[in-house]
């Protein structure tokens, strides 16, 4: 009796893997299979694992504010990624903001002269410069 409870348990395993397809003949081979699928299985969840950890870890090395503490804190380290990119956009729109400014002060003045006026009669409908 206790025999065909691992027996079931084993064939429950393959069904669910779908290694169940084939037919196993030798205890042994069926269970070395199941085994082998499910190592198989868990380094390869190992190693998408790593793959995410490595492009983290890479991305704060290109940056240079890696530190000993991403490695195990993996919140911390794609915390500190958003914080970084977060800055360097809102340092961008400022930049652009301040230029923008300079830009509209600078075309304002253009066209408050009377020169703007006289090269947009001489040129015909083309606008000046700006």
């Amino acid at each position: 009796m206790a025999k065909n409870i691992w027996k079931e348990a084993i064939e429950e395993q393959l069904e669910i893997t779908g290694l169940d397809a084939m037919e196993y003949k030798d205890p042994k081979e069926a269970l070395y299979h199941l085994i082998n699928y499910q190592m198989e299985g868990a380094y390869n969840e190992g190693q998408k694992e790593s793959r995410w950890k490595d492009a983290v870890m890479d991305e704060l090395m290109c940056w240079y504010i890696y530190k000993k503490e991403h490695e195990n804190n993996p919140k911390k380290a794609v915390h500190d990624l958003i914080v970084l990119h977060s800055e360097v956009a809102i340092d961008l729109y400022k930049r652009d903001r301040w230029y923008r400014r300079v830009r509209d002060k600078i075309r304002d003045i253009w066209y408050s002269t009377p020169i703007s006026y006289k090269l947009w009669k001489i040129c015909g409908n083309k606008q000046p410069p700006f």
